[in-house]
């Protein structure tokens, strides 16, 4: 009877014991010194004293010199494991202590996988910003925007520290466009008013002859309050028929994201190849247009002063003009980087444009009689000279602010 109740006895402590075995004992103190100890010993030591296994991979090799007292196990493991990158890992009733290394034997029993999902960036940028030390354990999707992590946890969770500090909502930058033709006239009216000259591409600081300061590289930038002394001379050129309002779109796009705006016309024009004998003819397409690429990069102030951004800026001007033989296309294209405050406006201008057109002047009915009708008709050349202005004004509004 009594033999019976011990076996009982021992039955019923053994799930016990096992569940005491299957977690680490986190209450565990080390204390020991370590004088230039090779670092299995040192392990084997820690395990002695502990009373679990501590078993090392063959890939720990090295010595130690460490001082521990009343060290908790774990955070003793970490210290003597520190210089050598190596990590740990509870097994469930041991420690198995080795390098992360992709190519050693217990990569996959040292290591865990996390998936980081990427809010406000692209994960592939975010992944080109990580220490290259990280490649091996990173693996990016970019249509979920997730990375995947494979490593050790003390890797995973630095990797998830730098990924934080990257992974941050961007403001929102909303432009607001309007491109204008200024017939020649209406530039000279410009230019008298501000007493301004329209760029040529050439960098320069001056001030006009009413005290409006400028500035430009491939474009002039103005403050708000002269830009809006420009709009309302600008509008009034409308009025009399000197400038031409050909669009004025407004998008709104992230920092650091491209915006585009084309405003296009297609022609097709009818191009003739081949012999007299052997004629073909194909019907062709020219685009023509504005062409606006803009790049906000927003630069925050420190507090004391509003942000500002880095614009760059490439405009394409092009027109079509059907020749005697073939049509020309004219491009005019500027490319320039600026740095402007939030709210300010940029101009940009030199997109000079001259289209010659041959005016027939004739009498009615006897104009268009063959032969005869040369004597009662005149041809004459006009020369059209416009500048185009293209007016960008960039607002900084945050994720969830709304644009004012």
């Amino acid at each position: 009877m009594r033999r019976f109740l011990f076996i009982l006895l021992v039955a019923s402590l053994l799930p016990w014991s096992t569940a005491i075995a299957s977690v680490p004992t986190r209450d565990i103190l080390i204390t020991n010194v370590f004088v230039d100890t090779e670092l299995r010993q040192a392990l084997r030591d820690i395990s002695a004293q502990a009373g679990i296994n501590i078993i090392a991979d063959n890939t720990v090799q090295g010595w130690i010199t460490a001082d521990l007292k009343d060290v908790p196990l774990e955070k003793a493991l970490e210290i003597v494991l520190a210089g050598g990158g190596y990590t740990y890992k509870w097994m469930g009733d041991y420690y198995l202590v080795g390098l992360p290394d992709t190519k050693s034997t217990t990569f996959n029993n040292l290591t865990t996988t996390e998936h980081i999902k990427i809010k406000y960036l692209d994960a592939r940028s975010v992944a080109g910003l990580l220490s290259d030390f990280y490649s091996p354990y990173i693996k990016v999707d970019p249509i979920n925007n997730i990375i995947t992590v494979t490593s050790s946890r003390e890797i995973i969770e630095r990797i998830k520290q730098d990924i934080s500090k990257l992974d941050k909502p961007r403001k929102q930058v909303i432009i607001e466009s309007v491109v204008l033709e200024l017939s020649e006239s209406g530039g000279e009216s410009l230019e008298g008013s501000f007493g301004i000259s329209l760029p040529t591409g050439e960098v320069t600081d001056t001030t006009g002859t009413v005290g409006l300061n400028y500035s430009y590289a491939s474009g002039i930038v103005f403050n708000l309050d002269s830009a809006q002394k420009i709009f309302i001379k600008l509008k009034a050129l409308v009025e009399e028929g000197k400038a031409k309002v050909k669009a004025s779109p407004k998008i709104s796009t992230l920092d650091g994201k491209e915006a585009s705006i084309e405003l296009g016309r297609e022609e097709y024009v009818i191009i003739t190849t081949g012999t007299e004998t052997t004629l073909t003819r194909t019907l062709q397409m020219i685009k023509g247009g504005i062409i606006l690429k803009i790049l906000p990069r927003v630069i925050e102030s420190d507090g004391n002063e509003p942000d500002s951004l880095f614009l760059t800026i490439s405009t394409e001007v092009s027109d079509v003009q059907m020749g005697v033989e073939t049509p020309t296309a004219l491009r005019r294209i500027v490319s320039t980087t600026i740095r402007i405050k939030d709210n300010q406006t940029v101009v940009i201008g030199g997109l000079k444009q001259e289209i010659e057109r041959e005016v027939i002047d004739k009498v009615p009915i006897l104009g268009d009689i063959p032969i005869l009708g040369a004597l009662f008709s005149s041809k004459r050349k006009t020369k059209e000279i416009s500048d185009i202005l293209i007016f960008l004004t960039c607002k900084i509004v945050n994720e969830l602010e709304s644009p004012k």
